[in-house]
């Protein structure tokens, strides 16, 4: 499973950290992460069957997140995105659908509020 953005305040819970890589550069959040056993990379590596994709309020670098999970991923593939309605990911997701669309099935777009 590859993680893409996912925080030190991310719910990673349902994830097992043996079958678990997250694409993170910020080094608190790297620190934490590797701390809770997750394998934390600046850049992917390796084949995956699913991603998740955390949207961040930058619109360049969701988009950026996007398609480097929809490019490393098999056709076909789960794609996850999940975000804040703060950070704007109704909207991302509403101008993303098309793209997504053409490239493979997302499921389960969820927006979980700032509160």
């Amino acid at each position: 499973m590859l993680l893409l953005g996912a925080g030190r305040d991310f719910d990673l819970t349902p994830f097992d950290p043996g079958q678990t890589q997250i694409v993170q550069g910020f080094f608190p959040d790297v620190q934490a992460l590797e701390g809770w056993g997750y394998d934390i990379v600046t850049e992917p590596r390796g084949a995956f069957a699913q991603a998740l994709v955390v949207i961040p309020r930058s619109r360049a670098l969701a988009r950026a997140r996007l398609a480097q999970a929809s490019a490393l991923l098999p056709e076909g593939a789960a794609l996850w995105i999940d975000g804040l309605k703060t950070d704007g990911i109704d909207p991302f997701c509403a101008r993303s659908a098309a793209f997504c669309r053409s490239k493979r099935s997302i499921r389960a777009p969820t927006a979980r509020s700032s509160a």
